[in-house]
């Protein structure tokens, strides 16, 4: 999901790019949002057995092999406790577990776990320097991209500690949940978890059945020149559209993003739009954006005569995991519910 050589500190998403990737990498979302990334997934409703194939057996008292996603044996501690999983801290905390240090790239952090984090080190993910991550003294490191342990990378961060690595943990957070589980003597609790999750979406699915029926929603990033619109499978559109039911408008099939101008959005038709600035300010807010919200194309949207324009953060709109999507699921039941 994260691609291309155009890391800059002060674009989101070209961060991100860099940030997860690595140099070497392209990025559907910096890719969608062109326009928003020169200034600035798709989850599955199914529940997967997780990936480890265990060649010992698996119980808590003794150290087992598993396969990583590439296919590395890993010697799995028979408890481990100090667990460095960078960019899986989400899936972490729903397992009830506290990594002894969390992702981070400059000075951007996930924000919307930080009261969970806030007293927890910071791992440069930009450089994953295996100094770094021996500085934590990992009883397991967990690496949630292929394509950072490429170029001999990996050996070098399997002498620090036993290394899995995942092709692309974000491509499913329900399996990565439930890999991690199994990894770390948790299956129980993530199983639980994904009960609650499901438990949860379907209440509010079921709450907001009068404001959804039939209605379509649109999410976008804006820029001062044009709109990235999120396609359903990705990040937080799995969310709205399968998971609350919203209908998918058109532009938005597919697992990526859309470029889209301002002259185009009527073709949406869309009855709500959530709305991203990229720098996670309100755009509905921002002054610069006023050209855009004067224009009769803007002003004669369905959502913007309804009143159905809503400022979302991007810090875990775009984003997947299972408490960035119950973030998501309940900024939506509140906005749709607000006077």
């Amino acid at each position: 999901m994260f691609y291309t050589k155009k890391f800059q500190l002060a674009t989101v998403a070209l961060l991100l790019s860099v940030a997860l990737y690595g140099c070497s990498s392209t990025d559907p979302a910096s890719t969608a949002a062109k326009e928003t990334a020169t200034q600035t997934e798709a989850t599955s409703s199914a529940v997967p057995e997780p990936s480890p194939a265990t060649t010992n057996s698996s119980t808590d008292n003794a150290p087992r092999t598993v396969k990583d996603d590439l296919g590395y044996n890993v010697v799995i501690p028979a408890n481990p406790q100090r667990i460095v999983a960078p960019y899986l801290e989400d899936a972490l905390l729903a397992l009830g577990v506290k990594p002894v240090a969390q992702w981070s790239a400059g000075d951007l952090l996930l924000k919307y776990l930080q009261p969970q984090l806030q007293d927890v080190p910071k791992l440069d993910f930009v450089s994953l320097d295996p100094e770094a991550v021996l500085s934590f003294t990992p009883d397991l490191f967990i690496v949630p991209f292929a394509v950072r342990v490429q170029d001999g990378a990996y050996d070098k961060y399997a002498k620090v500690a036993p290394t899995y690595v995942f092709q692309d943990a974000t491509k499913d957070w329900r399996k990565t949940l439930l890999t991690l589980g199994d990894l770390l003597n948790r299956t129980t609790q993530a199983k639980e978890a994904l009960q609650a999750y499901d438990t949860k979406i379907a209440e509010i699915k079921s709450a907001l059945q009068d404001q959804t029926a039939g209605k379509s929603a649109a999410i976008m990033l804006i820029s001062d020149k044009s709109f990235s619109l999120m396609q359903e499978n990705t990040y937080s559109g799995k969310v709205i559209y399968d998971g609350l039911g919203l209908e998918v408008p058109p532009g938005a099939q597919g697992n990526d993003w859309k470029d889209i101008s301002l002259e185009s959005l009527p073709e949406l038709k869309a009855d709500y739009i959530f709305l991203m600035q990229v720098d996670g300010a309100d755009p509905l807010k921002n002054q610069q954006l006023a050209s855009i919200y004067d224009t009769s194309v803007w002003k004669n949207l369905e959502a913007v005569k309804a009143d159905h324009v809503f400022s979302v953060d991007r810090d875990y709109w775009i984003n997947t995991g299972l408490n960035a999507n119950l973030k998501v699921a309940e900024d939506v039941q509140n906005l749709l519910n607000r006077p």
